[in-house]
């Protein structure tokens, strides 16, 4: 006897009988857990780590990195334990995944029983099946076999998902009672069970984005190397359970996920293998929440990177969001921006938690460097250069900066400046050869110049009016032409020499 609750859905998986509360964490029962953070290790306590077949690799996943799979023969082979048999007794599965139009008839998320004749091959799995129409794919789960039975939970003909968006399936079965299939948190369907399956242990490795065996027997009459139904497209956060989870856990899962996006640990983008530009990076973390903790992290590989615009922060958890070049040696990553524009730009209240590893460059002494405004902040350095801009810091407007190591130079004005009530941190900073004075604070600002040095300016090495305030300890001041500093009336420059 069949039951659908959410229409046409074809998954085959056996999944639990449930009390409406959940009385266990997420963490007992758990025998394996898949994060695909940039590796194949199981994160749960039975050590079930896995290992790439044929290339399969990562890039950003549903939460922090995910599992990317190409649809030709890439895959996760974790090896056959005790653990992941569930026997005669109860157990659940759970998984992320966004798949891309392929043509392909079958894809499998999570397999545990390979290819063969249903009824006779032992083990589970859960498989998405393209429509007819080609533009999209129903839930088939052929899979839960003993042998000598086989029962699909549900079938999901004329059901329509779409390529291309993340959906979580939970396959929960209760050898006593029934077996339940949740999408998005939500029950599909159930199937009556009631004790009627015998042992769904098939000694074979679990496969993770396709089919390892055929007829019970591994690696035997599949193409691609031993690859069969392959996925493509991405895979994440793939559980296993020795119990059969609640349905309230169904729903922390899915939640945990998101019905929107999330970030709830840590995320590194890569540019521009995940992102053609940094402000793709930035536009993506836009459409996200960073949870908790969380650090998203844009890392730009090595190189030189020309006709840039703006990079504006504008994401409201920007302190979480570290922007990263090679921090090690800053002049591995040059990016020069485009006439007119800024360098990276803060503004109305945004944050960047760490920017550092940039040559950062301007065309013909226009824009600025590091703009921060209206009550923004920023972390820059210890690997950072900004030149050829008009201004290469400039923080206004009750802003704050702290910039460790940072060279500002050959810019058309002044290097660093400290105007209308901001604060700015600078220690063991260079500001040279610039066109205008190498700091200027101004406008009831304040600077801690520490440990700094500020010379072959055009200006004055320090200039401080209108009410602003430096402190300058144990810093140099050499060959600026106007002078080494100048204060009027109502600032204050205190500067001790090292």
């Amino acid at each position: 006897m069949k039951r659908s609750y959410l229409t046409s859905l074809l998954v085959c998986f056996a999944i639990a009988a449930f009390p409406t509360i959940s009385l266990a964490g997420l963490s007992d029962g758990l025998v394996g857990h898949w994060e695909f953070e940039d590796n194949f290790e199981d994160s749960s306590s039975e050590n079930n780590d896995g290992a790439a077949m044929n290339g399969a690799t990562f890039t950003h996943g549903k939460l922090g990195r995910g599992l990317s799979l190409d649809g030709q023969n890439d895959m996760v082979r974790v090896p056959y334990d005790v653990s992941l048999a569930p026997g005669e007794g109860d157990f659940s599965v759970s998984a992320w995944f966004l798949p891309d139009a392929t043509g392909q008839t079958k894809m499998r998320i999570v397999d545990s029983r390979g290819s063969g004749t249903s009824g006779e091959t032992v083990g589970w799995q859960i498989i998405i099946r393209q429509t007819t129409s080609g533009d999209g794919f129903y839930f088939q789960a052929t899979g839960l076999d003993d042998a000598s039975t086989n029962m699909r939970i549900s079938d999901g003909r004329g059901k329509n998902y779409p390529y291309g968006e993340w959906y979580h399936v939970a396959m929960v079965y209760n050898a006593d009672w029934e077996a339940r299939l949740y999408i998005n948190g939500r029950l599909d369907s159930i199937i009556d069970v009631y004790g009627s399956y015998g042992d769904l242990t098939s000694g074979l490795p679990l496969a993770i984005g396709g089919a390892l065996a055929y007829e019970g027997v591994e690696d035997q009459q599949l193409p691609n190397g031993g690859a069969h139904n392959t996925f493509k497209g991405r895979i994440d956060e793939v559980r296993v359970y020795d119990r059969a989870i609640a349905e309230d856990e169904v729903d922390k899962l899915y939640l945990e996920g998101g019905t929107g996006p999330f970030i709830v640990r840590d995320l590194t983008l890569h540019v521009p293998d995940d992102h053609a530009t940094i402000q793709d990076a930035f536009d993506y973390l836009n459409e996200r929440t960073i949870q908790g903790a969380a650090i998203a992290t844009i890392q730009v590989e090595d190189g030189t990177y020309t006709n840039y615009d703006t990079i504006d922060v504008t994401h409201p958890q920007g302190k979480q969001i570290y922007l990263l070049g090679n921090t090690s040696d800053a002049s591995q990553v040059e990016i020069t921006f485009n006439e007119n524009h800024n360098g990276v730009r803060l503004k109305d209240g945004r944050d960047l938690g760490k920017l550092d590893g940039f040559t950062l460059k301007g065309t013909n002494h226009t824009g600025n460097g590091l703009e921060v405004l209206w009550k923004s902040s920023l972390t820059c350095g210890p690997q950072m250069v900004v030149q050829d801009f008009d201004k290469g810091l400039r923080a206004v407007n009750s802003s704050f900066v702290f910039a460790d190591h940072l060279v500002s130079k050959s810019n058309g004005s002044h290097g660093l400046v400290c105007d209308s009530g901001s604060s700015l941190v600078a220690r063991y900073v260079t500001t040279e050869d610039n066109g205008g004075h190498g700091l200027t604070t101004s406008y009831g600002s304040t600077t801690l110049f520490d440990h700094s040095t500020s010379k072959d300016n055009t200006g004055y090495g320090i200039n401080a009016v209108f009410n602003g305030t430096v402190r300058a300890l144990t810093t140099t001041l050499t060959n600026n032409t106007a002078g080494a500093t100048n204060e009027d009336g109502v600032s204050a420059i205190s500067w001790t020499q090292p």
